[in-house]
């Protein structure tokens, strides 16, 4: 698959996340905006603190965000991420206690947004395609925690967190000549704020360019948030 970037002067490098080889383009103008502005919305939501009060039924429709890395040969150095993506996340959620650490989670993470840190090749870029909850990997944990367990010679209240993880995967197209590549995501993370009001936690997963998914051509490493959204 090749990125290509708008505006550009072309020049031939070899790519391996999202099964890139082939010819990017410097950019030379400015690219698509980011989906979200991550780094203001997770901030925002990790101020509210964890969950106190995870309720014992759960059914409400999330929005947010997800950005991370992509590590792989094209970086110019073991420390160095080749790319960084972004994109949007609409998550609805279903459960309550008589489920257990199941969960109904379903949802879409779309608009792919891109950024090039090869050298010579920097720039923005885009991406076709979603990736969708798989079926059945919803999962929610709600613990209740004594505030004698605290161990404080002060009275703790009691309280009770949650916790959410599921599985996401779909393919994803370069727009210009048609590469794509099969990407597989792990998310997991803590409740936050007022009954539940809110996520936050790590994504991490990997990238394939051939269909079986044997060899892996890049790993992806971040972080999501996710908001409730009104009745």
């Amino acid at each position: 698959m090749r990125f290509q970037l708008p505006r550009m002067t072309t020049i031939c490098v070899l790519g391996a996340a999202f099964g890139l080889a082939g010819c990017f383009g410097g950019n030379e103008g400015g690219g698509p905006a980011g989906p979200v502005d991550f780094g203001d919305d997770i901030d925002a939501v990790k101020a509210m603190g964890p969950t106190t009060n995870m309720p014992t039924e759960l059914k409400a429709d999330y929005e947010g965000g997800m950005e991370g890395e992509v590590m792989s040969a094209d970086a110019p150095d073991p420390d160095t991420p080749a790319y960084r993506i972004s994109a949007d996340l609409a998550i609805g959620i279903e459960w309550d206690e008589t489920m257990g650490a199941n969960a109904d989670i379903t949802g879409q993470a779309t608009n792919f947004q891109g950024e090039s840190f090869i050298p010579g090749n920097e720039g923005p870029f885009a991406l076709d395609g979603e990736l969708n909850v798989v079926e059945g990997s919803g999962g929610i944990v709600r613990e209740e925690i004594a505030g004698a367990d605290a161990g404080l010679d002060v009275d703790v209240p009691d309280v009770a967190v949650g916790a959410l993880s599921f599985e996401m995967t779909g393919t994803l197209t370069e727009p210009i000549d048609g590469g794509s590549g099969t990407v597989g995501l792990l998310f997991g993370g803590n409740f936050y704020g007022d009954d539940a009001a809110a996520a936050v936690g790590t994504v991490g997963g990997t990238v394939y360019e051939d269909e079986d998914m044997l060899v892996p051509d890049g790993t992806f490493a971040g972080e999501f948030f996710l908001i409730r959204q009104s009745d």
